[in-house]
Formats: structure tokens, sequence, C-alpha cells
């Protein structure tokens, strides 16, 4: 539901964190960049639970600050990837509204859903760039280090897994449509990023993820025109906002969806076309 700026601060946020999970560039740099801009960015949440001395990032700040010197020297120096930069900017912008604005549980969660998504973003990348260091005798003893790196991330990635079932548990124990919805969209980012990125895909692979993001795609805009309707959330956000930022992601999906086909088959040949 969106009807506050706060809740487009938080959408913009998630969108940057999304975009990290499509992205498989395992350079140094690339890896370095993720690496230094993901500490800040978790920083920067657990100001959305203030006054709270204990928060759901708590686990996951002492996993920060003990990869601090290590990150230096194992990977390599590296300036903050910009779209976590941003991310950290916008939590600091929402986490400066008065606490009445931050203690509402759907937007925490979010915060808490767009955590988990850069941090298995980063837990990724650090472990496909161990694994290719591995390959190579001389840089194997530093692959090694780097893959421990790596599973410290990946240690945060399971705590922000708990708490976002916990505390979605918690703040709405019936979950609607649009919930359910919401994490299947989440799970299924996740799901493509490792069978896109982990290894040469399968051409049914790339059939089935192009069909089952145009039903998603599909579904939300079906949804947010339907609580229009049903004056659950404000046209203007849907129809200026969601819906035209929908249409060319849709289309771009599409396109590989229709070249095999809308029923998840190759096309047949024509009858009476020349085969090659």
């Amino acid at each position: 539901m969106i009807d506050t700026p706060d809740d487009l601060l938080l959408l913009e946020a998630e969108h940057l964190a999304r975009d990290l999970l499509l992205d498989a560039d395992n350079t140094q740099r690339a890896v370095a960049s993720l690496l230094y801009g993901w500490g800040p960015v978790i920083r920067a949440s657990s100001g959305n639970y203030a006054p709270q001395s204990v928060t759901p990032f708590s686990q996951v700040l002492e996993v920060c600050r003990g990869m601090r010197r290590d990150a230096r020297d194992w990977i390599g120096p590296g300036a903050p990837d910009p779209r976590l930069t941003r991310i950290r900017e916008l939590f600091e912008d929402v986490a400066s509204a008065p606490q009445a604005a931050r203690d509402v549980p759907r937007r925490q969660n979010a915060v808490l859903q767009t955590c988990y998504l850069a941090t298995h973003a980063v837990a990724g990348t650090l472990s496909r760039y161990g694994a290719e260091l591995r390959q190579e005798e001389s840089t194997r003893p530093r692959g090694l280090l780097v893959a421990a790196l790596g599973s410290r991330v990946e240690s945060a990635e399971q705590i922000l897994d708990a708490q976002l079932s916990v505390r979605s548990a918690i703040a709405d124990p019936a979950c609607g449509p649009a919930q359910a919805l919401g994490s299947a969209i989440a799970g299924w980012d996740r799901a493509l990023h490792d069978a896109l990125v982990d290894q040469t895909p399968d051409p049914r692979v790339l059939l089935v993820g192009a069909n089952v993001s145009l039903g998603l795609l599909r579904r939300t805009a079906e949804l947010a025109s339907l609580a229009v309707a049903n004056g659950e959330i404000d046209s203007f956000t849907v129809h200026a906002r969601l819906l035209p930022t929908l249409r060319p992601v849709t289309d771009s999906w599409d396109r590989p969806s229709g070249a095999a086909g809308r029923s998840g088959r190759r096309p047949r040949p024509r009858r009476g076309a020349r085969q090659r």
C-alpha cells in the first residue's frame, strides 16, 4: 500500500535492491563497491527502529563491524556502489520522520525486505568472486579468504530472513493476496537471480523466467487497478507512477516470452514451410 511520500521512498529503495540481483559483475572493483556500500545501508536501516536499542539489525551490525578490516585486506579498496548509496540516503530520509510515522510495521518490514535483497546480492557476488579466485593456484589462498568473508554475509542474510519471517507473521498473521504476491515476487527475484548468474542458463530456464516474470507483472497491475477501484490505493499513485513503470518492464519480458509462444512451447513451423 502506497499512501505517503515515505512509502514511495521505500519503493524506490526496494527497486534499487532488486536491480542489484541482476548484476552479474564479479570483478574486484564491483565486489568491493557492493561490500563497501552494504555496511552503510545496514547502519541506516537500524535508524528506522530508533529509539530501540535492540533492533532486527543488531546482529547484522555486529557482522558488519567485524568485516571492515578484513574487507580492506582481502578485497582491496573501492568506492560504494551508487545504488547502495542511494538506498542509504533513502533510508536516512525515512528515518528522519517522526517516530509515529516510522513505527509502522509494514514500513519497517519494507526496510527489512530491501536489506535482505541487497544482502543476498552481496553474498552471491562474494561467493562467485571467491570461486573464481580459487580456480587458479596463485590466487587460491585469497579465494578462500574471500569465501570466508562471503560466509559472514550469508549469515547476515539468514538473520534478516528469520527476522523478516517473524515480523511479517506478527504484523499480518492473516496474509492477504497482495501480501502473498509481494512475497512471491521477492522469492522469484532471488530464484531467477541464482539461475541466471550462477551458471549458463538453459534456454528453457530463460523461457520459464520470462513467462513467470510476465505473469507476476501482469498480476501486480491487475491487483493495483482493483485496489484503486475499491478505494484502497490512491488512483494517482497507481495510474501516474506504478502502471507507467510496469508497462515497459512487462513489454521487455513479453518479447522473449513471445518468441517461444504463449504456451511455453517452441512455435511450430507453418505447414508447407521450408525446413532448413
